[in-house]
C-alpha cells in the first residue's frame, strides 16, 4: 500500500511545478493588462479627451496664462477671441446621383465667440445652406481636389452672410466622404 501512495505523491509533485510555472506568467500578464487598462481609462483617456489636448488643468482655466497677442485687456481679448465651431454629419445626395451621398464634417474658425453663439442658434439655417451648396454639385465635381478650395470659399462666404456678429475666418473639412 505504501508503494501505491508514493507514486501518487510523486505524480502530484511532478504535476504541480508545471502548473505553477505556467500560471505565474499568465497571472502576471493578466495583472499587467488590468493595470494598463485601468491607467488608460482613468488617466490617459480623460487627459486626451480634455479640450486643448492634454493638460486638464490648463484647459479648465481657459488656456494658458500667456500673452494673447497684444489685444489689450483680458476682457477685450476674450470678447474678440476666435472660436472654433463644429458642424458634424452633413449628409447630402450630390446632383444627378440619388444612390450616392456625401458625408462631410465642418470645423469653422469664427472671428468672435458671439458668432459661435449665433451659429448655434441658427444651425438649422446653416445646414440648409450647406445642403444647397453641396447638393448642386455632381459626384465628379465633389471628388475633384482642385475644386475643393473654391468649394470651401463658397461655404465660408455663405455662412459668413448668415452671421451678423462675426465672420468665418477659416473652414476645415476633417471628414469628406463620398459613398
Amino acid at each position: 500500500m505504501s508503494d501505491d501512495a508514493q507514486p501518487k505523491e510523486e505524480g502530484q509533485e511532478a504535476e504541480a511545478p508545471p502548473k505553477k510555472g505556467k500560471a505565474l506568467p499568465l497571472l502576471l500578464m493578466l495583472v499587467g493588462l488590468g493595470a494598463g487598462g485601468a491607467a488608460g481609462v482613468l488617466v490617459v483617456g480623460p487627459a486626451l479627451a480634455a479640450p486643448g489636448g492634454g493638460d486638464p488643468e490648463e484647459s479648465a482655466e481657459g488656456g494658458s496664462s500667456g500673452d494673447h497677442g497684444g489685444e489689450g485687456a483680458e476682457g477685450e481679448a476674450s470678447e474678440g477671441a476666435a472660436a472654433l465651431y463644429q458642424l458634424p454629419n452633413v449628409i447630402v445626395n450630390p446632383a444627378g446621383s440619388p444612390s450616392r451621398f456625401l458625408l462631410v464634417d465642418l470645423a469653422l474658425k469664427l472671428s468672435t465667440e458671439a458668432a459661435s453663439e449665433e451659429l448655434t442658434a441658427r444651425e438649422a439655417e446653416a445646414r440648409d445652406r450647406l445642403l444647397q451648396i453641396f447638393g448642386r454639385r455632381s459626384v465628379d465635381q465633389l471628388s475633384d481636389i482642385a475644386l475643393r478650395d473654391s468649394l470651401k470659399a463658397e461655404v465660408a462666404d455663405a455662412l459668413s452672410e448668415l452671421l451678423e456678429s462675426g465672420d468665418v475666418v477659416s473652414l476645415f473639412m476633417p471628414r469628406f466622404v463620398i459613398q
